[in-house]
């Protein structure tokens, strides 16, 4: 068991350096986010469609939107996972 003096710094150093990784990861970088965004935006349009509009922003191509999802996925679950038990562990804490 963790005493709770000890654990609250250590909970907030990770939670700190998650944050960090999160910020820098692909999938949370601003042009994936804007990709995305245009994607929702143009729901249902043809693929094309999509397709230029991104290229016309400067914003990654379909085909790179699904490799990079591919690619990082597993590391995107585990840093958003990690970050909301060490939020959850901080609440806990008195």
């Amino acid at each position: 068991m963790f005493h709770s003096t000890s654990a609250r710094p250590r909970l907030e150093a990770k939670l700190r350096s998650l944050d960090a990784r999160i910020a820098e990861h692909p999938l949370g970088s601003t042009a994936v986010k804007d990709a995305h965004a245009v994607i929702t935006a143009n729901a249902g349009a043809e693929k094309e469609a999509i397709a230029r509009e991104l290229a016309e922003r400067g914003l990654p191509s379909l085909q790179e939107l699904g490799s990079l999802q591919v690619r990082h996925s597993l590391t995107w679950w585990w840093l958003n996972r990690s970050k909301i038990a060490a939020e959850s562990k901080l609440a806990r804490l008195p």
